[in-house]
């Protein structure tokens, strides 16, 4: 007996094919909004890890912070003399990838000018400081520490940590948060100063005071914050170790007098 197979008409598989495209056009979005948030989850992770180890450098510091940036020979490699806080941190992390978001990916030609090679180029004599210089998160150095100059080197500066003490409301204080160097006119090695315009991390951030008249996307309207996951909220880790995704205009909370304007960052609190 002859058993007859039934093919596909055109009609049929054109209908299957449409099929899998509105299930490709639904679930596709699906599957971009699931992998961004498990990047989110990772960067909060690691603001979480941050804060733990600095928890740890504060207790072996007899409670003082941790130095925004310690400067202390010659511009030459591997640190270009220049110890930043993360640097500093690195005994109590020992891992590189925590400073950096894995939504942050960007490069700038300014970080070549520097150091001579690419922001994630692992081999440069520069390493240890494109990594200072330029992780996803920025410490609140202006008011969780003081600065100082360097002897011999006029023009530079160091800073010193703060005691803990000095805080009225830890819980309410910011020491890091999502940050770029975007926007900041840097000097730049045998030329005129370098606009940077790629969204690169960048170790510092700035109270609401010292931010410009200049909007989003220009970061120095908001002090260098920089939301790598939403543009108006970036993940902040607090002095008591805390970590929580906050709204950037929260952090601006406004007042009659610049000690309420800086209320988030120079220890006063809510």
């Amino acid at each position: 007996m002859i058993v007859m197979r039934r093919a596909f008409t055109l009609i049929e598989l054109l209908v299957v094919i449409a099929i899998i495209a509105i299930l490709a056009a639904i679930l596709f979005p699906v599957f971009a909004q699931a992998r961004n948030a498990a990047k989110k989850t990772a960067s909060i992770n690691n603001v979480k890890q941050i804060n733990l180890a600095a928890v740890m450098y504060h207790s072996d510091n007899d409670e003082v912070t941790v130095p925004r940036r310690y400067t202390y020979g010659a511009p030459v490699p591997p640190d270009n003399g220049t110890l930043f806080w993360s640097n500093l941190m690195q005994p109590y992390v020992k891992n590189d990838a925590l400073f950096f978001c894995p939504n942050d990916r960007a490069d700038d030609p300014f970080v070549q000018t520097m150091a001579g090679t690419a922001r994630f180029n692992m081999a440069s004599p520069y390493k240890m400081y494109i990594l200072g210089l330029t992780p996803s998160y920025g410490m609140n150095y202006v008011y969780i520490n003081d600065s100082l100059p360097v002897p011999g080197q006029p023009g530079r500066t160091y800073q010193v940590g703060k005691s803990m003490s000095s805080f009225d409301v830890t819980a309410d204080t910011v020491f890091i948060a999502e940050a770029t160097m975007k926007d900041i006119t840097v000097p730049a090695v045998g030329g005129a100063p370098t606009l940077i315009k790629n969204p690169i991390g960048y170790h510092s951030i700035l109270p609401p005071t010292m931010w410009t008249t200049s909007a989003y996307p220009n970061a120095t309207g908001q002090g260098q914050l920089w939301g790598r996951f939403d543009a108006k909220y970036v993940i902040v880790g607090f002095l008591d170790g805390h970590v929580k995704y906050t709204s950037i205009g929260k952090l601006k909370p406004g007042g009659s007098t610049p000690e309420l304007m800086d209320r988030y960052f120079n220890g006063i609190g809510n």
